[in-house]
């Protein structure tokens, strides 16, 4: 069985339905990205600009080609990177995102640790809003630092697990 699994399209609209009208003129990062469909989304819904993190470099290449069929390609920035290893990277450069998502594979063994390590590593805004989708045998905390769960939306076996700033 593939790790690749695609957002379904009834789950990124409710996504979307929850999140409607922030992510205009918004910084987002995607990560685990696959082949960008949720960024591609936050594209289509007026984010300013969209990191794409994806570790496969096939499953990058394609987000690349979806931003240069669109005529996106300077509001999409495509990194092929393992998620632990980008975080220091945008610390660095002084990346402050306002919308996150993230999907990491449902058999991802090290989900409770790079969630940690995401929310702690200065990469997003106070105000910052966002979710995980996840399987539903996994269970997250109801708070990270700065951040807490404020909705959660099952749809069988998925789970999007929304999160905001503490200033939010």
């Amino acid at each position: 069985m593939s790790p690749f699994r695609p957002t379904q399209a009834r789950v990124r609209k409710s996504l979307f339905d929850v999140l409607y009208g922030q992510v205009t003129d918004k910084l987002v990062i995607d990560i685990f990205a696959g082949v960008g469909s949720i960024g591609i989304e936050a594209l289509r819904r007026g984010a300013k600009k969209v990191f794409f993190i994806e570790k496969d470099k096939k499953l990058a290449s394609i987000i690349k080609n979806i931003l240069k069929t669109c005529a996106a390609e300077e509001h999409g920035d495509v990194w092929a990177m393992d998620a632990f290893r980008v975080l220091p990277i945008l610390k660095k450069k002084r990346f402050l995102f306002d919308i996150f998502f993230a999907d990491p594979p449902y058999d991802y063994k090290h989900t409770g640790r790079f969630l940690d390590c995401f929310f702690a590593s200065g990469i997003l805004a106070k105000e910052a809003k966002g979710v995980i989708e996840h399987s539903r045998h996994l269970s997250l905390p109801d708070i990270y630092p700065s951040f807490k769960k404020w909705k959660e939306k099952r749809f069988g076996e998925t789970v999007l697990t929304f999160y905001k700033g503490d200033q939010n």
